[in-house]
């Protein structure tokens, strides 16, 4: 008798053992692994275009900003204009900055404007140009080695000159870099003497003014290569009347 009552007793406390543990086992939740990442702030930053050009002629010590006033850019060795005779050659210093961000090409080229004729006899008929690539700010050229270098670039014969250049970086420009160049302006020593006028016949005379456009180049890498703007064209050269401008090859 005592028997049955004590398994009937466990039984009774089993069954409430077991309706605890559904009881816990209902309210309880699952635990899993978890984790998380976060990333810092970033950017997003247009690239700027931005090119610069600095000058110094024959009498400056320094490189001076070109500006549309700018008017003293080919003159003789005491700082006036220059008489054009046959052998006479006039050397302009140019500084070109990439001050963006972007990679670019540029393009300078010349306007100009004959202020005096003598019957078909003009200035713009007879002097040549050219670029020619400086090593630094501190470099110089003495007349005949202009020229001769001058000649060695490929001389036209009339002053509607330009000249596409290789790229200036970013980099290059961070690194405190800039490229130089030298436009050389000279009269022909083999000049005939029709340029020499008589007494009392107004002086030849001619202006000029140097245009330089920039545009984009390859160099910054996009999602997959740095060619995405090898294509991007640069401004049409024009003349102060606004008349497309043909480079020179």
């Amino acid at each position: 008798m005592t028997s049955g009552k004590n398994r009937e007793r466990a039984l009774y406390l089993s069954l409430i053992a077991m309706a605890l543990c559904l009881v816990m086992l209902v309210g309880s939740t699952f635990a899993w692994f978890t984790d998380s990442q976060t990333t810092g702030v970033n950017k997003i930053v247009t690239g700027t275009l931005d090119v610069k050009l600095h000058y110094k002629n024959a009498i400056m010590t320094y490189y001076d900003p070109v500006k549309t006033s700018t008017n003293n850019l080919f003159v003789n060795s005491f700082g006036t204009e220059l008489n054009w005779t046959p052998g006479a050659v006039s050397i302009c210093y140019f500084r070109i900055e990439n001050a963006g961000s972007l990679a670019l090409k540029y393009l300078m080229y010349l306007n100009y404007e004959d202020l005096g004729t003598y019957g078909n006899v003009k200035l713009s008929d007879v002097l040549k140009v050219a670029i020619v690539p400086m090593d630094g700010p501190d470099d110089v050229l003495d007349p005949k080695t202009a020229v001769a270098k001058a000649e060695e670039t490929g001389i036209v014969s009339n002053l509607s000159y330009t000249q596409v250049s290789e790229k200036i970086t970013p980099t290059d420009v961070l690194a405190g870099k800039s490229e130089y160049c030298a436009m050389v302006v000279y009269m022909p020593a083999e000049t005939g003497n029709e340029y020499n006028l008589p007494t009392g016949a107004t002086p030849l005379k001619i202006r000029l003014g140097i245009n330089l456009l920039a545009g984009q180049t390859s160099a910054e890498f996009d999602s997959f290569d740095n060619k995405y703007d090898q294509d991007a064209p640069l401004p049409t050269p024009k003349t102060e009347n606004n008349e497309e401008v043909t480079p020179n090859e």
